[in-house]
């Protein structure tokens, strides 16, 4: 189905089974750990999860913000489909409609969710502000939260700011002699023996720290150069 100018398509593909994805979305106990760009934490009010019924909660932010949020469920089709409209408030109209669906593939799930807003001016706004709230660490949450549920390995994030432009931090990282000078403790030596993001699912070096010589390697699952979004 063609993208409208009104709607905006996230696409995520999870390696985990549609049951388990499907559980993260609609069980409370799940979605309280992963639900929300990172930093933010979540206190449910009620939850009726039912055709007309409604999900009242809040979403606190990591500076203390507390974001009321509704949803109101009109379709529910267990393992395949979720339709429901979101607002702040039971005192306002909605601020737009959800389409989630979920498809297994291979015994991974292919999670489709588009957001449909009233107009394409407003979908723009959207898009701006999910950039500026770092919405889509959302979806990078409930990853990390499938691999502990699937894998049994604990997952952590890095994070930080630079006061340098993208393109800057892109060649700082993609550059294999850029990446060497600072990868490790100065005192350190490191060798790159396979490293093109571009090019290749994995990264190969040699470190020296300590008075030891050894080899690392690193398996690459996803990377986009616009974004610099990486995930090893």
């Amino acid at each position: 189905m063609k993208l409208k100018s009104n709607e905006i398509e996230i696409i995520r593909v999870y390696d985990a089974p549609v049951k388990l994805v499907w559980e993260a979305w609609t069980d409370l106990k799940h979605v309280e750990k992963w639900w929300g760009p990172r930093g933010f934490t979540l206190t449910t009010k009620s939850k009726d999860f039912s055709p007309g019924g409604k999900w009242i909660y809040t979403m606190h932010g990591p500076d203390g913000t507390d974001y009321p949020n509704i949803a109101t469920y009109h379709e529910i089709i267990p393992y395949e489909k979720l339709v429901y409209d979101h607002g702040g408030n039971e005192d306002r109209p909605k601020l737009f409609s959800v389409i989630v669906s979920f498809k297994e593939d291979r015994g991974k799930t292919v999670m489709c969710m588009r957001t449909i807003l009233p107009t394409a001016e407003e979908a723009k706004t959207m898009m701006q502000f999910i950039r500026q709230a770092n919405g889509t660490s959302t979806w990078d949450r409930l990853g990390e939260f499938l691999i502990e549920k699937t894998q049994n390995r604990a997952v952590f994030c890095i994070s930080r700011l630079f006061t340098a432009d993208k393109n800057r931090v892109v060649e700082a990282f993609s550059n294999t002699e850029k990446r060497e000078s600072w990868l490790l403790p100065e005192e350190s030596g490191l060798s790159v023996l396979d490293c093109d993001f571009q090019k290749s699912d994995r990264a190969l070096w040699t470190v020296k720290l300590k008075g030891m010589k050894f080899k690392a390697r690193a398996s690459i699952h996803f990377v986009a150069m616009d974004s610099m979004e990486t995930r090893i």
